[in-house]
């Protein structure tokens, strides 16, 4: 028996869901999706001993996701994406395969729908999502954060003290949960707002014969004026930043010996 074709329509989309996959792991991590990563995020890992532990565990979680989105409209969404998380992880990756998945399933019951009054019009609605989903595709930068975490990672020893200036809910946040970019010595700058005094104070405390490195968005007024107190002071930086999307990295040497 002669196994059966796909129809042009399932080629079309199965065409579809590949472009659109691989279109949505391809750009650096935004502003609103490091928000929900954050809220969906897990600090400590369930380990239960038993299901009753198990659905208490969930049911805490969900609590604490809804409670961070700030209720309302997000409640729903929140409780949604902390359930997504627990199948697919809290990676920009597995949060896109879920965006993903609705919008194919949406695509799908629009498709089906204009099949209904014409084939033709179906098909013809298909390619053109793959061509945009194709489009979407060239034109979409490819995350930079990895490759600059690696060079960054590289280049930096953990003796080596790192400031960060970044909320919790920032695409910064996200790469610190992710790839620990505080390993070793490390200080958060990003909890709140610091005075410039505060920040000369922070960076005259620092150890003179180790290189310092600075992560943050470039334009942080915190990152801004501890580069000037680090220049002032007599560091130099290192061999130009390291760019990550919306992160940026800097190393400062160590002071020149008197």
């Amino acid at each position: 028996m002669t196994p059966r074709r796909p129809s042009l329509t399932t080629r079309l989309y199965m065409v579809l869901a590949l472009l659109t996959v691989l279109a949505a792991l391809k750009p650096t991590v935004s502003p609103a999706e490091a928000w929900w990563l954050w809220v969906a995020r897990d600090p400590v890992p369930v380990r239960a001993a038993s299901i009753g532990d198990t659905a208490r565990a969930a049911r805490d979680l969900l609590t604490e996701a809804v409670e961070r989105s700030g209720g309302g409209i997000h409640a729903p969404l929140a409780a949604l994406t902390e359930g997504w998380t627990w199948l697919a992880g809290d990676s920009v990756e597995g949060l896109r395969w879920g965006v993903v998945l609705l919008a194919l399933l949406g695509a799908a019951v629009i498709v089906r729908l204009v099949g209904r009054f014409s084939r033709p019009l179906m098909n013809g609605a298909l390619a053109l999502m793959s061509i945009a989903a194709l489009g979407v595709w060239f034109i979409t930068p490819t995350d930079p954060m990895p490759d600059s975490v690696a060079r960054y990672q590289a280049a930096r020893a953990r003796t080596e003290p790192t400031l960060t200036f970044g909320a919790p809910d920032s695409p910064l946040g996200y790469a610190q949960a992710r790839y620990d970019l505080r390993a070793g010595m490390g200080i958060d700058l990003g909890w709140r707002e610091f005075t410039t005094d505060e920040l000369t104070e922070i960076v005259s405390k620092l150890d003179p014969t180790r290189p310092v490195w600075l992560i943050g968005a470039p334009d942080h007024p915190c990152l801004i004026a501890v580069q000037s107190a680090l220049a002032d002071s007599g560091r130099a930086e290192v061999d130009g930043p390291i760019l990550g999307g919306e992160v940026v990295f800097r190393s400062f040497g160590a002071l020149p010996s008197p």
